[in-house]
Parts: structure tokens; C-alpha cells; sequence
């Protein structure tokens, strides 16, 4: 067996709904750190995005956990 079919092996037993997810971290890590340059009066609705997303620092260890399934 060569390295060329394992790695061909080796995919065929992804699942793709997880790659969706490990996007979807990926884009709260990002999403986490263009909020906290963003600088917002305290009474603007923006202020509850930014809240929303102060949770982002996880999407890092998510990505990594799924990375490792």
C-alpha cells in the first residue's frame, strides 16, 4: 500500500457537516477579534454584536478539538 492511497483512504471517511462547523469557528475567531478593535458609544445596538461575540475565543478550541476528531 502507498502513502498516495492511504491519504485517499484516509478522506473518504471525513464527514463533511464537521468541516462545516470548523468553518464556522474559524469565522468566530475572526469575528472576535474584528469586535474587540471595534471602539462603540455604550447606547448603540452595536454594543450587543460585540457581546455576542466576546464568546469567539472558544471557536479556537473548537476548531482544534474537531481538527483532532
Amino acid at each position: 500500500m502507498t502513502a498516495a492511497s492511504t491519504i485517499s483512504d484516509d478522506r473518504s471517511n471525513r464527514l463533511p457537516g464537521l468541516d462545516g462547523l470548523r468553518g464556522c469557528a474559524a469565522l468566530l475567531v475572526l469575528f472576535y477579534h474584528f469586535t474587540m478593535q471595534v471602539i462603540v458609544p455604550r447606547d448603540m445596538p452595536v454594543i450587543v454584536l460585540k457581546n455576542a461575540f466576546s464568546i469567539g475565543w472558544s471557536g479556537v478550541d473548537l476548531f482544534f478539538v474537531l481538527s483532532g476528531f
